[in-house]
């Protein structure tokens, strides 16, 4: 697990320790015990969709979109958003 500024920094992806459905549950749990907390590690609520033996971090795919946006491209996409709202 890392944050996107330390992401952005590495440039060996097998450095950084994926997602756990126990991490999953421990960071959800600061979420729901600090209200002034927005998210954790990208977690803002617990997902919905978990239910009996399905669990959203093994019972997805990873979303290669998803993975693309919150890195170096999400930067870019909101620098290019923030460019185009200030032309007039």
């Amino acid at each position: 697990m890392t944050s996107n500024t330390k992401m952005r920094q590495l440039d060996d992806s097998s450095l950084i320790e994926h997602r756990a459905i126990e991490t999953y549950e421990q960071h959800a749990r600061i979420i729901e015990s600090q209200p002034n907390c927005l998210y954790v590690f990208g977690i803002k609520y617990k997902s919905p969709f978990i239910s009996g033996s399905f669990h959203v971090v093994e019972g997805l795919p990873p979303g290669i979109l998803h993975d693309l946006l919150e890195g170096v491209n999400g930067t870019y996409f909101e620098t290019a958003d923030r460019q185009r709202l200030l032309q007039p």
